[in-house]
């Protein structure tokens, strides 16, 4: 279904309108808020002219600043890896298979015992394991003395939203965390993908002990002769947890075309500015990216949100999505293998022999709604409102009729070949 819409988008051209206002205190790069007359369904302004014509009747006049909000805001470090989280931070970071990531936490946890089971699907970890901390900060840093300065940084008194046995308790396992190990333990038995997984998911635990990172976000909304403009900008009060550790944070940094939040100067409402300059810039629309194995498995993960009924996304909310964390990575490679998806870098694309079979299919076999049907009757099942043999007798009656829909596709297909 991706490929088909990417197969199948219209690129559009659209513009952009920005101005320079000068105040007191500095210069504001503010974009237009264009009003409905002049963008078409999809909110794009198509006609530069229209654009051309706002920037001509404002340039160089004085405006005024109509609202300054200043907002705070912080965010806490994110929780320890579930094996979703891991596969696709691992993925993304080494350019490899979901299934190679599984099979490297296997072995961290089978082989070499330094952290905890993998196959999970819950960021948390119990309550009661607290206590275990002092011994595994003093492993961790007596088989990889570089960690002292990290732990000499962080708060390991501190006990974070992680720490929640309710939480755990609505699924199998906690999180995955590290192990207070032999400290003789020679880290350089590992192989260059083993370390990088091991320390993603001891440094994951480590940031749970650290201050949230505290910040402002300011919005300001400029008058100029009865044309709106916004500015946004976003100012570090406390980097807590982002000042010790170095990692990406993909929901803020700014998307490709997009500028970083600028520092904004200190204003307050009616003050004065002045436009001093303006760009019109192009653009074009963009189809949906293709899958990566970390995007697919966090659809899998999700696919409630690709299901309008409200009923069905909620079941398929409830129970986890298609799969488990121990079975989505099989899945993949499985679809690989019978040449239904192929690999092209780091993209999965689905093959011409894919879009046949599943074009061919009834749409019953090819929708989650049909996986949630059957968690809804399994669950009957297991509240005794349906029986066992009840639920297999619909399967068999469905499975009966599938199969003479499958006979009337082939019989069809014969009857195109000899025409």
């Amino acid at each position: 279904a991706r490929d088909l819409a990417i197969d199948s988008f219209v690129v559009k051209g659209y513009f952009n309108l920005s101005a320079q206002f000068k105040h007191l205190n500095g210069v504001i790069q503010a974009n237009y808020v264009m009003p409905e007359a002049i963008v078409d369904q999809q909110g794009y302004c198509i006609d530069k002219k229209l654009l051309e014509q706002v920037a001509r009747k404002i340039s160089g006049v004085d405006g005024n600043i109509v609202e300054s909000v200043n907002e705070p805001g912080k965010t806490w470090a994110p929780l320890p890896y579930d094996l979703l989280a891991l596969q696709q931070d691992v993925s993304k970071r080494l350019k490899i298979s979901a299934k190679q990531v599984l099979d490297i936490a296997q072995v961290l946890y089978e082989k070499h015992k330094l952290t905890t089971y993998p196959r999970v699907d819950s960021r948390y970890l119990e309550e009661s394991m607290f206590s275990d901390v002092p011994a595994i900060m003093k492993s961790l840093v007596a088989i990889d003395p570089s960690v002292a300065e990290i732990i000499g940084r962080i708060n390991t008194e501190l006990k974070g939203r992680a720490w929640n046995t309710t939480k755990v308790e609505e699924s199998d396992h906690h999180a995955m965390m590290p192990l207070a190990v032999d400290e003789s333990f020679d880290l350089s038995i590992l192989n260059k993908n083993e370390r990088t997984v091991y320390q993603m998911i001891r440094d994951r635990f480590l940031m749970q002990f650290c201050e949230a990172y505290e910040f402002n976000t300011t919005k300001i909304t400029i008058d100029c002769v009865d044309e709106q403009f916004v500015a946004t900008g976003k100012v570090d009060k406390y980097l807590g947890w982002k000042g010790v550790f170095a990692v990406e944070d993909d929901e803020e940094k700014p998307k490709k075309g997009q500028e970083a939040p600028q520092k904004l100067p200190d204003v307050k409402a009616d003050d004065a500015v002045q436009e001093v300059g303006s760009e019109i810039t192009n653009g074009k629309t963009k189809p949906p990216a293709r899958f990566t194995e970390a995007t697919l498995l966090a659809a899998m993960a999700n696919v409630g949100s690709l299901v309008e009924d409200p009923k069905m996304k909620q079941i398929l909310g409830s129970k986890g999505g298609l799969g488990t964390p121990a079975t989505r990575a099989a899945v993949i490679e499985r679809l690989i293998e019978i040449q239904g998806i192929e690999r092209q870098g780091q993209k999965l694309i689905s093959t011409a022999k894919g879009k046949m079979v599943i074009a061919k299919l009834p749409a019953v076999l090819t929708t989650p709604e049909t996986t949630a049907i059957w968690e809804m009757a399994l669950d009957q099942i297991e509240k005794g409102k349906v029986t066992y043999e009840a639920f297999m007798s619909q399967q068999v009656d469905f499975v009966c009729k599938l199969v003479e829909f499958g006979k009337g596709v082939a019989k069809q297909r014969t009857l195109e070949a000899k025409a």
